[in-house]
């Protein structure tokens, strides 16, 4: 970095080159040169970077596929307000994934945060017979009174890329609810399930269940 003493608009000259550029800051009458960041060619990158930019590449994939339906209507009302929807999305899905990018751990995945209480004591059985599942929580003593009509809604995760999201008339103070969610062998390891409010303007965090 080289610093010039100069007057003006430009200081002492608005210098240009190939690999280097200039920025003039009047409170201080100094322009100061920098070198431009050398681009790397693909082959200087090291096995550990390429892995790196391919996981982000994907999980990049994974947030945009799931921008309209889940991060705009879930994601952008959680109440943690310091990062935007889809960078919180990002941050609670990016420990499922691994060092390449391939999901690694979906129990891990978050389809939902937010407010409300989550589901606790949550368990999953399925019914053979009628392809279904049925999925049954505890009720909980905090806030119960306010938030037992709350409706339950669910997520399933499709050829690993998105979201499939279904809200359900099914309410918190329930307890159980019996889910056709399609063809047992067809779905991933885990169903998703959260709560949301009458309106739909606050969500609880997201429970993992393991099908299988």
């Amino acid at each position: 970095m080289k610093i010039n003493q100069g007057s003006g608009s430009n200081g002492g000259g608005n210098f240009n080159s190939s690999n280097s550029y200039s920025s003039y800051y009047p409170n201080l009458g100094i322009t100061v040169i920098k070198k431009k960041p050398r681009k790397r060619k693909k082959n200087e990158w090291s096995d550990k970077q390429k892995d790196a930019r391919i996981r982000f590449t994907v999980l990049n994939h994974f947030a945009f596929a799931n921008k309209t339906a889940i991060i705009k209507p879930i994601w952008n009302l959680s109440p943690e307000k310091r990062s935007s929807g889809d960078n919180l999305f990002r941050k609670y899905n990016s420990k499922a994934f691994g060092r390449t990018g391939e999901i690694v751990n979906p129990g891990a995945l978050c389809a939902s945060n937010g407010s409300l209480a989550a589901p606790i004591d949550a368990q999953i059985e399925i019914l053979p017979k009628e392809n279904n599942f049925k999925i049954s929580w505890a009720k909980e003593n905090f806030n119960y009174k306010n938030n037992q009509e709350d409706t339950l809604v669910y997520c399933t995760l499709y050829s690993e890329e998105f979201f499939q999201i279904s809200y359900t008339d099914i309410k918190r103070k329930d307890l159980s609810a019996v889910l056709d969610i399609g063809s047992i062998e067809e779905l991933n390891d885990y169903i998703y399930i959260f709560f949301t409010n009458k309106d739909r303007t606050a969500f609880s965090n997201s429970k993992a269940l393991r099908i299988r």
